[in-house]
């Protein structure tokens, strides 16, 4: 992207190229932070569920796990790079089938690798 031209009353000039790659990559950001959002929140709903507890909610005598805090993971969509994700943990090893144990790429991803592989990229 070139250099900016401002204009006398403090807004830029911008052909139309940059502004469509501007939007482009604006829109894309966003889209990868409502990503990651809506993936940790489908992860703790997953664990809340597994639980069968809210937060501050007391059980009864037979409680089946612990929350245990978060690990980060970065993980690999069609959209990017989603740095950080929270992943929730209990005590006694919740697995989550939102996101697999050990998985690091969208399945997209990977078959995208599979092609690419084959046609000899």
């Amino acid at each position: 992207m070139r250099e900016l031209e401002v204009l006398g009353n403090g807004h830029l000039r911008l052909d139309f190229a940059d502004w469509k790659e501007f939007f482009e990559t604006e829109m894309a950001e966003q889209l990868r932070s409502q990503l990651k959002s809506m993936i940790e929140q489908a992860l703790e709903a997953e664990r809340d569920y597994y639980l069968q507890l809210n937060y501050y909610e007391h059980a009864p005598q037979c409680r089946l796990d612990y929350r245990n805090g978060y690990y980060f993971r970065d993980f690999l969509t069609q959209l990017g790079r989603l740095a950080g994700v929270r992943i929730p943990r209990t005590r006694k090893g919740f697995r989550s089938r939102v996101l697999p144990r050990y998985q690091r790429r969208q399945a997209a991803v990977n078959e995208l690798i599979r092609q690419a592989f084959l046609r000899g990229i």
